[in-house]
């Protein structure tokens, strides 16, 4: 496992940037969110962030492997906040090690299209295989893994 927050270069572009995200998928493949270093010209905002593999992560930082809640892959969960509910499919973790959870609805739109997956912070999640907090460790986890937005980037959703 790669280190986040380290400033890296992602081989296919030899661009410069930092490893933010990291999406481990219920098969045990990793995904790492690079966010390249710079602003567009024109709008003046981030540019583009990438997911890549880390076979394409130069001078990368290995760390150990981290112990996340893998269990819940296959399991369904809800969010508490929404009501969204579906299968626990992948783990996200942020650059402050808050843990989100990658969730695949088996519901249709109006269109007949599945729903996208959404990501929600594990600790707002229940089902039979979440781990439920006590309110102090709560309160704990909020203040030394706050939860962050999701990637800056939309179209860097994760790979499929």
């Amino acid at each position: 496992m790669l280190k986040l927050g380290t400033i890296v270069v992602e081989t296919a572009t030899q661009r410069k940037g930092m490893l933010t995200h990291l999406n481990i998928m219920s098969d045990g493949s990793k995904q790492y969110c690079f966010q390249p270093h710079g602003l567009s010209e024109k709008r003046r905002i981030p540019l583009d962030a990438m997911w890549v593999t880390a076979d394409r992560i130069q001078d990368g930082i290995e760390i150990p492997e981290m112990d996340l809640p893998t269990e819940i892959f296959g399991s369904e969960v809800t969010d508490d906040a929404s009501g969204f509910t579906g299968k626990a499919v992948g783990l996200q973790v942020h650059i402050n090690g808050c843990v989100h959870v990658w969730i695949q609805s088996s519901e249709a739109n109006e269109s007949g299209n599945l729903i996208p997956e959404m990501n929600f912070d594990i600790r707002r999640l229940s089902g039979e295989k979440i781990k439920q907090m006590t309110e102090e460790e709560l309160e704990l986890s909020h203040k030394t893994k706050p939860s962050p937005a999701p990637s800056n980037n939309p179209k860097a959703k994760r790979a499929n």
